[in-house]
């Protein structure tokens, strides 16, 4: 059974196995997340908040969210990653369920998801979608030619 926690520093080397096994993500993608996550436990005020599951063996997937400091009441989520082999067992609808309980205990409006439009995503958007979240905005050819920024919203309060 999965446990959701706050992530520590000894989380790193799992969530980079993780990240680096997950194959919707470039390595860009993949160094931009580790670099928001060491920020996160590297002791100095952290832009970003991450989470993780862990299971008796080890981690099986995490997320990273915060609110938005532009916006009045609005929770982004920038990660929600799910180890490979640990899919379709309800890891990432507890990840999104623990953000969306931190969410209406600071008394958010709303939740953000970015994400992209391409066949890599299907699985996100499918996760979003059961968890509530309605696609409300498409930014077209934004990664490029063919390739849409979706935006997902969830209002929770």
């Amino acid at each position: 059974m999965n446990v959701i926690r706050h992530v520590a520093r000894d989380d790193i080397t799992g969530m980079r196995g993780i990240l680096e096994h997950t194959s919707e993500f470039s390595s860009r993608d993949v160094e931009c997340c580790l670099e928001c996550l060491h920020e996160c436990v590297g002791g100095v005020e952290p832009t970003y908040k991450f989470i993780c599951a862990v299971e008796d063996d080890g981690l099986t997937g995490f997320a990273c969210y915060d609110t938005d400091t532009l916006a009045d009441g609005v929770f982004e989520v920038y990660w929600v990653v799910v180890a490979p082999h640990k899919r379709k067992n309800g890891v990432g609808r507890m990840l999104l369920e623990s953000i969306e309980s931190e969410a209406k205990k600071e008394n958010a409006r709303m939740i953000a998801i970015e994400t992209e439009s391409g066949p890599n995503y299907e699985n996100a958007r499918r996760l979003y979608e059961k968890c509530g979240f309605v696609s409300e905005a498409v930014l077209k050819d934004f990664y490029h030619k063919g390739e849409d920024k979706l935006i997902y919203v969830k209002r929770i309060g």
